[in-house]
Parts: C-alpha cells; structure tokens; sequence
C-alpha cells in the first residue's frame, strides 16, 4: 500500500484476493508494489507510482489469453520453470510499446522520457508503431524506446541495473506489505464514537489503504475499531504501524494475531 482498484468509475483500495477482471485499472502510490498471480501461474509485478490496466483477461481450458497496459511505472512479468510449456497468448503494452511474451521473464519501464524493455530470460516480440518488429531472445538484454523518437538498437544490461531496476517492482521484506492468508492485524483506532472512526476510515481509503471497521461490544458498549488486516507477520506490522503513525486522526495502535 498504498494502491487502489478502479472498476466501472469506482475507485477502491486494492485489496489482498482481489479477483481482476477486463478493464480494471490497479495503480499505486509512492512506496506501492503490486504482486498479482495470473491463472495460467504467472507472476505480474508493478511499482510504485505505477498504473496498469487489465484490457483483457480470458482463461480457457487449452489457452489462457491476456492483454496487460502498463501506462506508467516499473512492471515485471515472471512464468515458473514448470509451467512455461502451457499454451498462452499473452501481450504487454508498455508506453509505446507492444511485447509479445512466450513463456519469459521481461521487465519494463514506462514514464514521460522514454520506455525499457529488459529480457531476463526467454524471448519476445517487440512492436513499436510503424518501427520494424524486434525479436529480443538474447537474456539480459535491453530495447529502449525514447518518447518521440527511434528505439535503439537493443544491447546488453549492465548487471548493475538489472539489481536497481528488480528492486523497483519487488515488495521488499519489512515495509509493510500484506499478504494473502496473513494472520497478523494492526488496529490504528478504537473509539465509542462511529462518526470519528468513519472518519479516518474514508481518509485511509481514499489514500489506497484496506482499512476495515469491526464493531465489538466492550463492557456492554459497541466498540468501533479501524484495523488492516492480511499482515504476515509481527515485523511487517510494526512497519506499517511506523509508516503510518503520522496519520491524522488515528489513535494509539496495536498489534495482534487473535
């Protein structure tokens, strides 16, 4: 977090086990990552600041169909070992660019100069306007395209970079990060007055956080409570405690598996 889910104009905070259907939108914010795990067993990643659009997602029984729009921001696609050989058409825009991806590991980059291509391992089809098709099937090797101007001609990466640019879409350990099957809470607000606590849930929410309300009874009295849930562990909470703690309106926070 932060990051949200736009669907039909209705714009939410991307919530862990979210299902995707054709044409959401996902984005994120300073400091966002995205994981989402696609039904033939790929892996998408998007950083922070980034949007994607899901322009179409059809799995069938013999092939798994999927066109991904990377607008803006850093954004890797990974298939496993033991799945590459199922029958995929799979297609990524990312800025000016089209990748036609069989079972690979591709990275890439869209933002106001320019747009990168990084081949990690496999092979891809890059299209680009009316500029000649480009086969990259050479691994660490990389297709940059400036805004308004020819692509260049495709040449190897610098392992450096391949370092800085992974970092760019992997959720790293200890910032936060919620996890699907997570048992691990962090309560930001407790108070017998609803209208403060929904308060700072519309303005958690509207900053892309999943904030959620559960109301127990204290002593007799309804208790309304702000919490996150989904955290996977007692360290990534106390990071998202920390992140958070200069929120307005929040009380004092807690932690807690139950």
């Amino acid at each position: 977090m932060p990051a949200w889910l736009e669907r039909e104009g209705q714009q939410t905070p991307l919530k862990v086990g979210a299902t995707l259907v054709s044409t959401d939108q996902i984005r994120t914010g300073t400091n966002g990552r995205i994981l989402l795990s696609l039904q033939d067993g790929s892996k998408v990643k998007l950083g922070e600041n980034g949007t994607l659009i899901v322009e179409a997602l059809i799995p069938e029984n013999d092939l798994f169909t999927a066109t991904l729009n990377v607008l803006k921001g850093a954004f890797r696609f990974t298939t496993d070992l033991v799945i590459k050989n199922k029958r995929r058409d799979v297609k990524v825009l990312i800025g000016t660019a089209t990748i036609g991806i069989r079972g690979t590991d591709v990275w890439g980059k869209a933002d106001e100069e320019k747009d990168i291509v990084c081949l990690l391992e496999g092979k891809i089809n890059v299209n680009r306007g009316t500029d000649k098709p480009v086969l990259m099937q050479e691994p660490l090797t990389f297709y940059v395209a400036p805004k308004g101007q020819p692509a260049q001609a495709v040449a190897a990466v610098p392992l450096d970079n391949i370092k800085q640019w992974a970092q760019q879409t992997d959720i790293q350990v200890g910032t936060g990060a919620t996890r699907l099957g997570g048992q691990w809470k962090l309560y930001l607000l407790s108070s017998t007055d609803q209208k403060k606590v929904l308060k700072a849930y519309d303005i958690l929410s509207s900053a892309g956080y999943a904030v959620e309300m559960n109301n127990p009874l204290y002593k007799g009295k309804t208790v309304f409570r702000l919490r996150i849930v989904n955290l996977p562990n007692k360290k990534e909470s106390k990071a998202l405690a920390k992140y958070l703690e200069d929120q307005p309106g929040l009380g004092e926070m807690w932690i807690s598996k139950n």
